[in-house]
């Protein structure tokens, strides 16, 4: 009797490994502990209460300057007009002057101090001019360009464009209201082109007319 026995194929083992112990202790996630901060010791300030004066730079009395507020300073000057205009010629080339008589002008529109309208036919036209001044610091630098406009108040005839030279001191303020009707001219180099013709109805006094209090 022939048997045949079958070969068995040879088959692959796999190897099983157990992860839990070929990851070493203390490597897991949870396990890391942070890297510890060093730490640092606190500042001490130590407080002076007491300068030398012969160690001291500079003036004291001019306080803390930064160089912040020193480039600010500067900025500032570099912005003043050393020259002071003898017409509206001379100002109106010169950008820090064109900006102090703007600044002027919109103080007129923030006090409501005239109104543009056609001119009159039976009123005079009162002229207008500008006076440019420097103003001067304690230390007598110049600190800033002072342009205003003053009305030409010598054209006014009395008992016509005024009833009194002066009102009374407790009750006359510098662009104080008006009584009666006056008109000015355009202020020179700021003609509207739109209405070169129109003039200014004044609503309140401005400086030079005789309605106006005394400096």
């Amino acid at each position: 009797m022939h048997v045949k026995f079958d070969e068995f194929e040879e088959q692959p083992t796999s190897t099983i490994i157990d992860e839990e112990e070929d990851i070493p202790f203390g490597s897991k996630d949870h396990d890391i502990e942070p890297e510890s901060t060093p730490q640092v010791p606190p500042k001490t300030w130590k407080k002076v209460n007491y300068h030398p004066q012969e160690l001291i730079i500079g003036n004291t009395e001019d306080g803390i300057k930064t160089r912040r507020s020193l480039q600010s300073t500067e900025n500032l000057l570099r912005m003043i007009s050393q020259i002071e205009p003898r017409n509206i010629e001379e100002a109106i080339i010169d950008e820090s002057w064109v900006k102090s008589m703007k600044e002027e002008l919109l103080q007129f529109e923030k006090n409501e101090v005239w109104e543009l309208v056609p001119p009159p036919q039976d009123h005079s036209i009162i002229g207008t001019r500008w006076v440019f001044r420097n103003k001067l610091d304690e230390s007598g630098k110049i600190s800033c360009n002072k342009a205003r406009l003053v009305a030409q108040g010598y054209n006014q005839q009395e008992g016509i464009d005024y009833e009194e030279t002066y009102a009374p001191v407790a009750s006359a303020f510098l662009n104080g209201f008006l009584n009666e009707e006056v008109y000015v001219h355009q202020p020179p180099g700021f003609v509207d082109q739109h209405k070169p013709n129109h003039v200014f109805k004044l609503t309140k006094a401005l400086y030079g007319l005789k309605q106006a209090p005394r400096a």
